[in-house]
């Protein structure tokens, strides 16, 4: 038999909030079956947490991958927005292309957009009304092409950008007003979305564009010393601000009958940590560090480190069989005087599964401070974040095994505090960490920043039985008591046809036929375009209306658009080795797009499809 293991996972990210620290905000009338949310049990469902330093790095003048940055001085690629638009309930009387012509073309011009030609095509191409038709906006900073179905209210509308891509959004909005679509998202009756495609070489704006597209370099908020609003303290970190930070994390241990020993440092000098504790009234007992090992010694022999742990061992028996609860360990403390060696030791003795189940209680903490000189160095209490990870990867591994960092800081460049939990056992570890936190901060007036939760590895469950169990008819009951969704549910759909966008490249082979070696100009690709549609000869293709568009405006390249009455085509030509086709056909048949594909690469051999995206396209999608 093989047993079968069934989980899921969410993974969730913020650059701006805290999502562990930040105060639960209950959001009513989210209908759920599984999850019922509770303040108390917010962090049931958790298993890892980690700070993402990768969004702290290089912030200042970061590039980007999409073909330049603004100190880039010549542009190497090129890229287009295409967004999709399904635009359906159309208030506006769609029936005379005369009168909605007008509306699109304003609503461009007020999100700042350039309108260089118009193109209409269709039944009522006139004023005369009829059935459906195609509008084509060519714009300085791209084209929008919008196919209208006057009897169905409805638009598949398609919005590309080249440049300016920040006017995208502000584009959609105003077509939508203008059209009457309702803004209200619970009554929105559109649905958006966005492909990524070949561009245009040479636009005047192409430095700006490069520095909009993709997330802003700016440094996160989580970057900062702090996510809460309460700022830190000026004055230096203390001592004393470590021992206020040990003595919450003691809390951490939820065992009050079982042993608490502390790991001590050379038995000459004080054992801060123990004092601390037992002045804060915790039972704790020392283990010091072997006479024998010295801080500087790099070669310690084999006797002398298996004598310190046997002698070690001895210690932690007997603190163990003095325990009042299960004669066990539930807590150990590593004082920050401990030297790396006595880290060693500590590792060679819990390396034994048979002495962890002699000592360790099944629920224990291990707990590790370090006042951290430089707040951006912590090499020194390296060896000890290592250890609890040890216990989390090596000893225990299955969850519940939190393995979790913490530091504070106060408002100034300096030195900083690290808090090291290892905690096995607890399942409310999460919640008991963030109770521990913010009684530090209040305490120190500090700044936490935890910078990772690890969890172990999730246990199997053996002959699981759900305490409930949902079926499809479980959900349907619960939409159907959602108006809204209960309308939705009930919206016809109606496929008007199908889109295909095609990303091609041109790759020059000194092995192909002279052919291939012509270059690519907007002569070239219209042409391909129109022996394509004259081979295909579906319908209307053989009398296709294709123009062809230029204009240095709007950068290198051309634009070719193809309107017939089955369908539309754009091609787009970046000036260089891009080539573009976007095509919608009436019937959704993917043979008939294949076609397009197969023709275009045998006219321009040179061709190469690169990239493909597919898509129907009608009403009820929203």
């Amino acid at each position: 038999w093989v047993p079968m293991f069934c989980a899921w996972g969410v993974t969730m990210g913020s650059n701006n909030v805290d999502v562990l620290m930040r105060p639960w905000k209950s959001h009513e009338n989210i209908k759920t079956l599984h999850f019922r949310p509770d303040e108390d049990k917010k962090f049931d469902f958790w298993h890892s947490y980690r700070r993402n330093d990768d969004i702290c790095k290089d912030s200042e003048g970061a590039n980007n991958d999409d073909g330049a940055s603004s100190t880039e001085q010549e542009q190497t690629s090129s890229s287009s927005i295409l967004m999709i638009v399904e635009v359906e309930d159309i208030v506006v009387d769609l029936n005379s292309s005369a009168a909605v012509e007008p509306i699109i073309s304003s609503a461009v011009k007020e999100a700042g957009l350039t309108k260089l030609s118009i193109k209409v095509l269709g039944a009522n191409s006139g004023n005369e009304e009829g059935g459906a038709y195609v509008l084509v906006y060519i714009l300085q900073e791209g084209y929008v092409l919008a196919r209208v179905w006057p009897e169905r209210k409805f638009i598949a509308l398609d919005l590309l950008l080249w440049t300016h891509f920040h006017k995208q959004d502000d584009a959609k909005a105003n077509i939508l007003k203008a059209l009457g679509n309702n803004s209200d998202e619970e009554k929105d009756s559109s649905l958006s979305y966005r492909i990524v495609t070949g561009g245009k070489f040479g636009s005047m704006t192409w430095k700006e564009d490069a520095d909009n597209v993709g997330p802003p370099p700016l440094k996160s908020k989580l970057c900062t010393v702090s996510t809460y609003e309460k700022e830190p303290r000026d004055n230096p970190i203390t001592q004393d601000d470590t021992d206020n930070v040990l003595i919450e994390g003691i809390s951490l241990i939820q065992s009050e009958d079982d042993a608490v020993a502390v790991i001590c440092g050379n038995n000459k000098g004080p054992c801060r940590a123990q004092d601390v504790l037992a002045k804060a009234g915790a039972s704790v007992t020392p283990v010091w560090t072997c006479p024998t090992l010295q801080d500087d010694a790099n070669d310690f022999d084999l006797v002398r480190m298996y004598g310190c742990e046997m002698e070690t061992l001895m210690r932690l028996r007997e603190i163990a069989s003095d325990a009042d609860g299960n004669g066990k360990i539930s807590g150990i403390v590593i004082d920050q005087d401990v030297p790396f060696a006595m880290g060693q030791i500590l590792h060679k003795v819990f390396s034994s599964a048979g002495q962890r189940k002699e000592l360790l209680s099944n629920e224990y903490v291990i707990i590790e401070t370090s006042l951290i000189p430089n707040a951006n160095e912590s090499t020194s209490s390296s060896w000890r974040r290592a250890l609890l990870d040890m216990f989390r990867t090596d000893f225990v591994q299955f969850s519940p095994a939190y393995c979790a960092e913490v530091f504070f800081h106060n408002n100034a460049e300096g030195s900083s505090l690290e808090l090291g939990v290892f905690s096995t056992g607890d399942d409310a570890f999460f919640s008991h960490l963030v109770a521990a936190i913010e009684n530090i901060e209040a305490t120190t007036n500090l700044a936490p920043d935890v910078r990772y939760v690890k969890n172990g590895v999730n246990n199997y469950l053996a002959e699981f039985k759900p305490k409930e169990r949902f079926s499809d008819s479980d959900y349907k009951e619960m939409n159907e008591d959602d108006s809204a969704n209960a309308h939705k549910s009930k919206k016809a759909h109606y496929l008007m046809g199908g889109q295909s966008v095609l990303q091609f490249q041109s790759s020059t082979d000194d092995e192909e036929e002279d052919e291939d070696q012509v270059p690519i100009s907007c002569a070239r690709i219209k042409d391909a375009l129109q022996r394509s549609l004259t081979v295909m000869n579906g319908a209307g293709m053989d009398d296709a209306d294709i123009q062809e568009y230029e204009d240095a405006k709007m950068g290198k390249g051309c634009v070719v658009v193809a309107l017939w009455s089955g369908g539309n085509a754009i091609m787009l030509w970046d000036g260089q080795t891009g080539v573009d086709l976007n095509v919608f056909t009436n019937s959704e048949s993917i043979e008939v797009h294949d076609a397009f594909a197969d023709n275009l690469m045998k006219y321009i051999p040179s061709l190469k499809l690169r990239l493909r995206d597919d898509q129907p396209r009608g009403v009820g999608a929203s």
